[in-house]
């Protein structure tokens, strides 16, 4: 006798097939773990004098964020930033930006935090 299936148990066994390797892929990371791509937000940051450090040290904390690129128009800050990210993520993929017309041009961008004086 074969043991009959259900369309059910067929369905049920097709999504464990398909999705665990995607769960799988999604969890395996080197260093701090964070989210799936597919379950991140992806950001940058303007302004990065000292309110806008910090803010953007806040959300490097965040493993569903993750910070793409830095933008200002003063040289030092701009390495600052691009050097607290890159330190974060241990990598050099930090983009950085003297004008937020470039950094608004990328069109893989999410969010955008702003920290820019009154004048």
């Amino acid at each position: 006798m074969k043991p009959e299936i259900s369309r059910r148990g067929f369905l049920k066994g097709v999504a464990a097939a398909v999705t665990g390797p995607a769960i799988l892929a999604g969890c395996a990371t080197t260093g701090r773990k964070r989210a799936a791509p597919s379950e991140r937000v992806v950001m940058a940051g303007v302004g990065m004098g000292w309110m806008g450090t910090e803010n953007i040290a806040q959300f490097l904390k965040l493993k569903d964020v993750q910070v793409v690129a830095v933008c200002d128009v003063d040289q030092n800050h701009l390495a600052a930033g691009r050097d607290m990210v890159n330190r974060a993520y241990g990598n050099k993929d930090c983009a950085t930006y003297a004008h937020f017309e470039g950094l608004f041009a990328r069109k893989d961008l999410d969010a955008v935090m702003i920290a820019l004086p009154d004048h």
